[in-house]
This record gives C-alpha cells, structure tokens and sequence, in this order.
C-alpha cells in the first residue's frame, strides 16, 4: 500500500512537471485578421478541428483611453500585428476556449543576436513600450507582479502614456490672452 501512494505521488510529479515544461507546446497558433478595439483582437485559429475565428482580449492590458495619441499608438501596434507571421496565443491562468472572448497572452519568436529564438509576449512588449496601463484583473496572478514592475519601470523613464501624462500636466491650465489673438480684451 505504502508503494502505491508513493508511485501516484512520483506519477503527479512527473505529470506536473512535464505540463510545467513544456507549457509553450500548449500555445495555439493564430493569424490577426484586425484589432477592433485597443485591447482585443480577431485572430483566426489553427486547431485540430480546422481554423476558427475567435475575439481574443489581451490579458493584463488596459488602454489608455484618456490619452488619444497613445491610444491611437496602441492600435497602430495591434494592427502591425496583422502583417506578422507566426503568432502564438495562451490562456491567461484561469480562462479557457469556452468563454466568447479568449484572455491570454499573445507570442511571437524574435530572433536574439545569438541566432537563438527567444519567445516575446506581445502583451509584456505593450507594458514595456508605455503603451498601456496593467489590468490586474485579466493579467493571471503568476504573472501580473512581472508587468506591475514593468509599468514602474516605464512610468520612471516616462515613456509612451507617462510622457504624454507629463506633457498634459506641464501645459498651463489657464490661458494667458497671447494664445487667443481674437479674443476680446
């Protein structure tokens, strides 16, 4: 008895580590087809049973709708994507093919100088690019500390919506008079 708990225990193990390593083969494969929204996607999907249209919501991202010109710059990168071969989606932890809208992480392979593939998560490149703000409610508990330090990080370089941010609060809020040449004095 003692020998069979401890083959199920070693059994788990085993299972679980093979799920934990090879995590990326569960990636499925995607096309974009056009970005609607600043944080959603129509993507085509290959799966077994032949290719499917699905909404997919970018896990951990919300749009800076406050800011139109990074809002705007968002869309722009969501729509590069369309021209981008070899894109890859994950479930973000916690959500599964059976919700109308997807929430995951999309990926995509980047070759590094060492003529090595490194897989980049699209969705952590918008964080990084301050494109976007973290959504802590779709962004996964394993990996919504990494994108928080991210936006820290992008928020003290001020870039993309923290240099906009800082270009709104430095105009001046009243006008002058010289501003307004018709204006009445």
């Amino acid at each position: 008895m003692k020998w069979k708990i401890m083959f199920i225990f070693f059994l788990f193990i085993i299972v679980t580590f093979g799920e934990l390593s090879f995590a990326q083969d569960g990636l499925i494969p995607v096309t974009i087809i056009r970005a609607p929204r600043p944080n959603i996607v129509v993507a085509e999907a290959c799966c077994s049973k032949g290719n499917s249209q699905v909404r997919i919501k970018l896990a951990g991202i919300k749009p800076p709708l406050s800011q139109a010109l990074t809002a705007r710059q968002l869309k722009d990168y969501l729509r590069e994507l369309i021209k981008r071969p070899g894109l890859s989606f994950g479930f973000a932890l916690g959500h599964t093919k059976d919700e109308a809208i997807w929430v995951g992480y999309l990926y995509s392979y980047c070759s590094c100088g060492d003529n090595e593939d490194e897989l980049l998560i699209i969705n952590e490149d918008l964080i990084r690019e301050g494109l976007a703000v973290v959504d802590t409610e779709t962004a996964g508990r394993n990996v919504v500390n990494h994108l928080l330090y991210l936006q820290e990080q992008v928020q003290q370089e001020k870039k993309g919506l923290w240099a906009e941010k800082e270009i709104i609060q430095a105009k001046p809020s009243g006008s002058s008079g010289d501003d307004c040449p018709s204006c009445e004095r």
